[in-house]
């Protein structure tokens, strides 16, 4: 049961919540791919999943909820690496979270406040924020984009091998002097795309990659993001 878990938040959960918790945690289990589920103690409310992002997932399951969702609670298959999952559930209607595995520090201190009812906090702005998303659709200034594709009857382990696939690409384009992003931000508008390169029916967008030279003086190139600790996603057995 979920409520043999640590509570990290000032307030513990009501029996209702826990009740929600229990069968959010539940069906999560058996959804793949970054799940996002909402549930009340006697039905699910909405499901997120398929995406690289467990945000994206929040927001889909959001946007094709059929119910108001203020009051329920939230489960994920894994942990939030970042506190912007939360805070699209919180803002949602959730009031109570599950973490699949140890969450982080700034999850839980976003989580405690979110789940308080406290407003969110203080985002950078948001006009240059979407100023540089918007980037991605001309890949970064970059002289070469490319858009990789997959047959749509491809399952888990050919998106394995894909995955594989690209990360070759990168290592060939260092190797020659070169610099690459792999950019998912295309799969959100692949009936663009189709269109636009006459893909045949038959394949979907599994994403962009700009291929160029990086500038090293640009702000975005010098930011180094934190790592999780090994022990935070992986089980070692003797």
């Amino acid at each position: 049961s979920v409520r043999a878990g640590r509570v990290v938040t000032e307030r513990a959960p009501s029996d209702a919540e826990w009740a929600s918790l229990d069968l959010a945690w539940l069906v999560a289990r058996h959804v793949k791919s970054n799940a996002i589920v909402f549930a009340f103690a006697d039905r699910i409310a909405a499901i997120g999943a398929g995406q690289m992002s467990r945000v994206d997932s929040s927001r889909i399951a959001v946007f094709k909820a059929t119910t108001p969702l203020s009051g329920s609670a939230v489960a994920s298959d894994a942990f939030f690496p970042f506190a912007d999952g939360v805070e699209a559930a919180a803002e949602a209607g959730a009031t109570a979270s599950d973490e699949g595995r140890a969450a982080r520090e700034e999850w839980i201190e976003q989580a405690k406040e979110l789940m308080a009812g406290k407003p969110p906090r203080a985002k950078t702005d948001k006009a240059r924020m979407h100023a540089q998303h918007g980037r991605n659709y001309d890949f970064f200034g970059a002289p070469v984009g490319l858009i990789f594709t997959i047959d749509r009857v491809m399952q888990q382990g050919s998106w394995l091998d894909y995955g594989t696939f690209l990360q070759n690409v990168m290592l060939a384009a260092r190797a020659r002097g070169l610099d690459t992003c792999p950019q998912q931000s295309f799969t959100h508008f692949h009936r663009i795309i189709e269109r636009r390169l006459a893909l045949p029916d038959s394949q979907m967008v599994v994403c962009g990659m700009s291929l160029g030279w990086a500038d090293p003086g640009a702000a975005v190139n010098r930011l180094v993001t934190e790592r999780e600790p090994v022990e935070a996603f992986a089980r070692f057995h003797e």
